[in-house]
C-alpha cells in the first residue's frame, strides 16, 4: 500500500514539475514550484519523524533531504520575488 502511494505522489509531483517547464510567466512557475517545495518538504518532515528511532544514517538522511527541500523552497521565492521586480 504504501509503495502504491509513493508512485502516485511521485507522479503528482512530476506533473507539477512539468507544468512549471511549460508555463511561460515566472510568478506562475515560481508558485508552482514552491507548491511543490512545500509538498516535498510536508513528506519529508513526515518520514523524518516516522524515523526518529531508527538508525543514525537515516535520520542524518532525511535531515539532509530536510534542509535541501528548503533551499528548494527558498530558490521558488527567490524566482517569485525576481519576476516580481522584474529582473
Amino acid at each position: 500500500m504504501m509503495r502504491r502511494y509513493d508512485m502516485i505522489h511521485a507522479f503528482i509531483l512530476l506533473a507539477f514539475l512539468v507544468i512549471a517547464n511549460v508555463v511561460g510567466n515566472a510568478v506562475v512557475k515560481g508558485i508552482v514550484l514552491l507548491l511543490f517545495a512545500s509538498v516535498l518538504i510536508v513528506n519529508t518532515a513526515l518520514k523524518l519523524r516516522s524515523k526518529m528511532g531508527d538508525k543514525l544514517g537515516e535520520k542524518i538522511f532525511y535531515l539532509v533531504l530536510l534542509i535541501l527541500d528548503i533551499i528548494l523552497a527558498i530558490g521558488a521565492v527567490v524566482v517569485i520575488v525576481m519576476s516580481i521586480l522584474g529582473n
